[in-house]
């Protein structure tokens, strides 16, 4: 159990504390039983906060063996939002209490008070890690607590979490707030992440504590985007020249400047918003913050990154990486990675993307003039059997951008469909007019190919939008999205039946693949020839459609492949995913899920798509209604007529190569080891024969 104390000591001018002046934002049971806390007032040098894992028995701090109390005196004055961290190791301005601390990762409680353990005055309650960390009769254990009568949940001073052994703050749940604000905040589930396995890092950030009248916030519940509505500012008053603005983490909406406006200085925080940049004078720093997770693997640790300002040099700057850190800049000519560290890129330049690690997550600033014109970008390179066209742009505004490809704001000449940026998993999610992902996030690099040496590309001021979320999820009908997925990397690919779109590569409809990073695995369809795409439009199903996927593991691992979207292909067309090596049909309207071995470094073409329009051909007990085609070398069949028959294959000789008696239901397949050529299969049931000629390769 963990309990948090505020005690009173003989330190002049110790800050007394109030019920809801301090918050937890991070707090992990297991190894090394390490904590974060963030004071939401001004602390006094010499301030003493205890932390014990002893609980409240209702009428005093238990005096039971096996917990125990860790101390924090605070060596000078502490400004409200610091996040103070407690490493797990007793240093510093950290001193033991007595007995062993030790958060049982099985339940437990936080408690902070303030005066003696004898004669307590309670400041907050925090219980995670079990069902129950609050109890109201019995004898309390190490696993849970009374809950003292100077707080309440209602009040937001009693904090209870669900059974994960692990919390902290998301960042993106705001960092700027009013104490009521940020303590009610710090009491909401959802706005903290959790494990059972990972513990936290010290969280690397600053919150900012501000007062109730403080003028030039946006308010969180602003009610429109209008810059100039008084109702949406704090105060009730738009900014003047004078007023520092600052727009916060996790607002309803964002504001737009349509007019001339005028402030001081301005914070965007992290996943906040602005367009019309333009319209507005700043006469002080303009400053947009980014949340950069820390590295843990390979999948998730990497990040693709632009400035919303203008070009700065990276040395000195926060993005400069540490040892530990990385930078780099990309090549399409010599298809490379360019190291910072060893001298290119040296500057952030606006409308280029750049790739970015950190070994600690924080809270970095891009500071300079807000970037307000068109980005204009012309002949870019296209070096085959290298980088391919493959260029690395960003997103240079302080909002999210619609990709539309409209050639009246963005311009393209001779520029692939698509945009790229990189997704969780270490692969790339397509960007697509109209696909399922249509918008790259502000300060957020992109991929875009360039399929001819003259081309041109507008990023442009017209296509801003407020949407902040990573990877936006449109209702798009016809439009099946696979996922595979080893748990740590993924990899997607997208299906969607479009008027227009042809069997062939459709450089106006399709999507050509791009890797990801190291140990992402590949999922893509296989037309003909040698593309591979990413994005595949199909022609609206007459009858059927077969799409071959190609996957490719670089682990010996299980992999998932999960379905998304696939009932909004409507009744009339039934999907289904094939496994050939495994010889396993799955309807994926039913089941959304399956899951195979796969070896590393084996590039497979095991898995095929199926769609089938169904209207109408399932009503007659004639074979006629049987679907008979060919993919490679086997044949297909798909029947409801529930009956026998037998399947004859000939060959243009009238030799008869293949027999077999069948059960005519549902989707089956035969692997032939035929030759090359157009074979005719029969179909005999006792209600008739249906023949079908195909090609068997």
């Amino acid at each position: 159990m963990l309990l948090l104390m505020m005690v009173v000591g003989s330190a002049w001018g110790q800050t007394t504390l109030a019920p809801g002046d301090l918050i937890l934002v991070t707090v992990n049971s297991d190894s090394p039983d390490n904590f974060d806390f963030v004071p939401l007032v001004d602390i006094a040098s010499g301030t003493v906060i205890s932390f014990t894992d002893k609980p409240w028995t209702g009428t005093e701090i238990s005096t039971s063996s096996g917990e125990g109390i860790k101390i924090y005196t605070a060596s000078s004055s502490i400004n409200a939002g610091t996040v103070i961290s407690f490493s797990g190791i007793t240093e510093g301005d950290w001193l033991p209490g007595g007995g062993t601390f030790n958060i049982a990762n099985n339940g437990d409680n936080i408690l902070v008070f303030q005066g003696s353990s004898a004669t307590p005055s309670f400041i907050l309650g925090f219980g995670f890690g079990s069902s129950t960390p609050w109890i109201s009769v019995g004898t309390p254990g190490t696993e849970n607590s009374y809950i003292p009568s100077t707080l309440s949940e209602v009040a937001n001073t009693i904090v209870t979490f669900g059974t994960i052994d692990n919390y902290q703050y998301k960042i993106s749940s705001g960092l700027t707030g009013t104490k009521i604000e940020l303590l009610t905040k710090a009491a909401t589930a959802s706005n903290f992440i959790g494990n059972n396995t990972t513990t936290y890092p010290a969280l690397d950030v600053s919150f900012n504590v501000i007062s109730a009248d403080t003028p030039g916030l946006w308010k969180s519940t602003a009610a429109s985007s209008d810059w100039s509505t008084e109702s949406n500012w704090n105060t009730e008053n738009i900014p003047t020249s004078g007023t520092n603005v600052i727009l916060p983490t996790g607002a309803s909406n964002y504001p737009t400047i349509s007019a001339a406006a005028t402030c001081n200085n301005i914070i965007i925080e992290d996943d906040a918003s602005l367009i019309g940049v333009e319209n507005l004078t700043i006469g002080g720093t303009a400053t947009m913050q980014r949340s950069i997770p820390a590295y843990t693997t390979s999948a998730d640790g990497w990040h693709l990154l632009s400035s919303p300002v203008g070009t700065f040099s990276i040395d000195g700057s926060p993005f400069d990486p540490a040892a530990n850190d990385d930078f780099y800049g990309w090549s399409e000519d010599s298809y490379t990675w360019m190291n910072h560290k060893v001298g290119d890129p040296s500057q952030i330049a606006p409308g280029v993307g750049y790739l970015v690690s950190y070994e600690t997550t924080a809270t970095k600033d891009f500071t300079g003039n807000f970037n307000d014109t068109d980005i204009t970008l012309s002949n870019l390179s296209l070096t085959a059997g290298q980088g391919n066209g493959w260029h690395l742009l960003g997103n240079p505004f302080q909002s999210a951008l619609h990709w539309t490809n409209n050639i009246s704001t963005w311009e393209p000449t001779a520029i692939g469909i698509a945009a790229k940026i990189l997704n969780s998993g270490g692969g790339y999610t397509d960007i697509t007019s109209d696909g399922i992902n249509q918008y790259i996030p502000a300060n957020q690099g992109f991929f875009v190919q360039a399929t001819d040496a003259t081309n041109s590309l507008t990023i442009p001021l017209d296509e801003r939008t407020h949407n902040s979320t990573a990877f936006y999820k449109s209702p798009v009908q016809n439009s099946l999205t696979l996922k595979a997925s080893d748990g740590e990397f993924y990899v997607e690919t997208w299906i969607q039946m479009m008027e227009g779109a042809t069997a062939d590569f459709d450089e106006q409809y399709d999507v050509n693949f791009l890797g990801g990073m190291y140990q992402a695995p590949y999922l893509y369809s296989i037309i003909s020839g040698e593309s591979h795409l990413s994005t595949n439009r199909i022609a609206p199903v007459n009858e059927q459609t077969t799409v071959p996927l190609a996957f490719k593991a670089f682990l010996n691992r299980e992999y998932t492949i999960t379905a998304s979207n696939a009932g909004s292909f409507g009744d009339e067309i039934e999907v289904i995913l094939e496994d050939t090596q495994e010889n396993i049909q799955i309807d994926l309207k039913d089941t959304l899920a399956y899951t195979f071995m796969a070896t590393a470094d084996e590039l497979t073409e095991r898995f095929v798509v199926h769609f089938f329009n169904v209207t109408g051909i399932f009503e007659t007990t004639h074979p006629e209604s049987v679907q008979i085609y060919s993919y490679g070398n086997r044949i297909y069949l798909r029947s409801e007529l529930n009956a026998y028959g037998d399947v004859t294959i000939y060959n243009l000789l009238g030799q008869n190569v293949y027999h077999t008696p069948v059960e005519l239901n549902g989707l089956q397949s035969f692997n032939l080891n035929l030759n090359t050529g157009w074979y005719v299969i029969q179909v005999v049931t006792k209600q008739g024969v249906k023949n079908v000629k195909v090609f068997i390769n």
